[in-house]
């Protein structure tokens, strides 16, 4: 982990009990929150869909530890990829050419999910909560 990551857990705790928050949702489970520049990769103004996508790794990463720890389960622990593993990941499965490794730009929700699918060999679907009620 890199030491510029904020991890957060039970956020909610902290915030004032007075405000009115019946339209916020919440996380539940510890995550590092990836943020521009954290690792040293100036990623300012493009950076956004993958540090969102990092902080989801991170997100399924803790999640996985805490289940192994709990359960005694062995399930697989991924690590959260860095900017220019999610563009080769991009690249490898036919979603960008291969000039996109190295450029600034910007990805978004498609692509984070075809990053998390990748990586965890799933469908991103099967972890991600889906409202019926659209």
């Amino acid at each position: 982990m890199f030491k510029n990551l904020i991890q957060l857990e039970k956020l909610y705790t902290k915030l004032n009990k007075k405000e009115n928050f019946s339209n916020a949702s919440f996380v539940k489970g510890k995550y590092d929150f990836y943020h521009y520049c954290c690792d040293g990769y100036n990623d300012v103004g493009f950076g956004c869909g993958y540090r969102t996508t990092q902080t989801i790794c991170s997100w399924i990463k803790n999640q996985n530890i805490a289940m192994n720890q709990e359960y005694g389960t062995n399930i697989p622990i991924i690590q959260e990829p860095s900017i220019l593993e999610i563009q080769k990941i991009l690249v490898d499965c036919g979603d960008k050419p291969s000039n996109f490794i190295g450029s600034k730009e910007w990805i978004g929700c498609f692509e984070s999910c075809i990053v998390i699918d990748n990586l965890l060999q799933c469908m991103t679907q099967s972890i991600l909560s889906i409202p019926l009620n659209l």
